[in-house]
Parts: structure tokens; C-alpha cells; sequence
């Protein structure tokens, strides 16, 4: 449901910035998880953590926490692991086995519901010229499979993976721990002022951050918990952290379109 709120503020308020390019979907992937060598259940647990940042507001956050960000790619993490220049790393589930990071942290922090630690947008796309060019008939079979009819293919990837990865974690024996909501309001408590700079920043280059956030939080509250589509989602995670075959998977799902659900 994320890709789909996404895919909303985007229609909405991104058209700009996309003026020169045709993005065929926007969505995001997974909400980004603490993976470390020490537990995490506590901000003053994170005092002095050097901890891999994807960006530089993450980075920010995770300073305001009481870590000590490090910034690199992605495919840096498994030797800075190894060599101590990192004590863990924010990156979310999907991303974790191709790194081997479950290797390496035992311990996997997770930020309950909205907002969370991390969660970025992605959105392939061609120039306007090109897809101007394009016969009648192509044009049509792109648009029809575009926005959120593709954010919805993209979408099953993360939210299939997800949860396996987390399961596989967990039969090695690492520990997933979800903060409390009254930790968690600590954390976003000392992070606002991250918020508050950036929207201060929004206004000289232009643009009403403020607006903008407020806007987000209104379709993500549209199309959160209540919605048919967003529980199949929540029963698909399910059925896959029990490791059900397939067709138990979309049967499950299957059951939360009915109206009775």
C-alpha cells in the first residue's frame, strides 16, 4: 500500500518535476530496518553506534538519535562490517541476504507503522520524446499498464521478500526486535527538528515542504489498514513469514476481497 500511496502523491503534486521524463510507475520499497551487532530497543542504545546511512536526512535522523552515521553504497557494507568500521546498517529486508548481512548482525531493530526510519522512491521512466513517438495503439497498451497498475506489479516483489528474508533471519537464530509505540514517539520527538529543517529549507528553494508532508500523510491514511487491497497485502506477509506454499499464500490473500472481510 506504500507503492500506492506513492503512486497517488505522485500524480498529484510530482508532475513538474517529471516534465521532461515519463515515469511508467512510482512505488517504494520496504520500511528500512537497524540490522547491528548490538540489540536496539532504546534510543540511548544507539549512543555512539557507527551505523551505515542511505541518505543524508536519514543520516541526520540517525545523528539526532545519538549514532554516529557513516555514509556508502550499498555494496561497501560487508567489509566495513567486517572490518569494524561499521557497527550495523539501515537498509530493509529485501536487500539483506544479497549482502549477507544476517551473517554479520544478529540483531534486526524494527520501527513500527508510520513513519519509519526509511523509505525511498523509486520510479523508472523513458523521456516524453520517446514515449510521444510511440504508435496510437503502444501508447495506449503503455498507459493502461502504467501508474498504478504497474506500482502494483512492482509492489509484490518487496512485499513477498520481505518477509521470508526476516523468516530466514530468524531460524538462524538472530534476534527482530519492534520498538514500543512510547519509544518510538521518543524517537520521532527528537528526530522533528531533522523535519523542521527541512521544511525551512523547502521554503528558499522554492516549494511548501509542509504542504507536502501534509499532503502525504492524507493518502496514506487513505489507503492504509481499512482498505480490501492493503489487507490481502497483510495476509500475503503472513501466510508468507509461515512459510505456506504459494496457492495457500493467494488463497488466504484471495479471502480479504470478500465483502464479509
Amino acid at each position: 500500500m506504500n507503492c500506492l500511496a506513492i503512486q497517488e502523491y505522485a500524480d498529484a503534486v510530482l508532475q513538474d518535476e517529471f516534465r521532461e521524463v515519463h515515469p511508467l510507475c512510482v512505488w517504494g520499497h520496504g520500511e528500512g530496518l537497524i540490522h547491528s551487532r548490538k540489540q536496539v530497543t532504546t534510543m540511548e542504545d544507539l549512543a555512539g553506534m557507527k551505523l551505515r546511512f542511505p541518505s543524508r536526512l536519514n543520516g541526520e535522523a540517525l545523528r539526532a538519535l545519538g549514532a554516529a552515521p557513516v555514509g556508502m553504497p550499498v555494496p561497501q557494507i560487508p567489509e566495513a562490517m567486517t572490518q569494524g568500521v561499521i557497527d550495523g546498517a539501515v537498509v530493509p529486508w529485501e536487500v539483506v541476504p544479497s549482502i549477507r548481512l544476517q551473517e554479520m548482525a544478529k540483531f534486526h531493530t524494527e520501527i513500527p507503522g508510520s513513519p519509519t526510519l526509511l523509505h525511498r522512491h523509486l520510479h523508472p521512466g523513458d523521456e516524453q520524446g520517446e514515449v510521444r513517438g510511440l504508435a496510437p495503439e503502444l501508447r495506449a497498451v503503455l498507459d493502461a499498464n502504467s501508474g498504478a497498475a504497474a506500482a502494483r506489479m512492482a509492489a509484490v516483489p518487496w512485499d513477498d521478500r520481505g518477509p521470508i528474508v526476516e523468516a530466514e533471519a530468524k531460524k538462524r537464530g538472530n534476534i527482530v526486535t519492534i520498538i514500543s509505540e512510547a519509544e518510538k514517539a521518543r524517537w520521532v520527538e527528537k528526530t522533528n527538528p531533522v523535519v523542521e529543517a527541512w521544511v525551512a529549507g523547502s521554503k528558499e528553494k522554492g516549494f511548501d515542504g509542509a504542504a507536502l508532508l501534509a499532503q502525504r500523510a492524507r493518502w496514506w491514511r487513505s489507503t492504509a489498514p481499512a482498505s480490501p487491497e492493503w489487507r490481502m497485502i497483510r495476509h500475503r506477509r503472513a501466510a508468507l513469514s509461515r512459510g505456506w506454499p504459494p496457492s495457500w499464500r493467494w488463497r488466504a490473500a484471495r479471502r480479504c476481497w470478500r465483502p464479509r472481510c
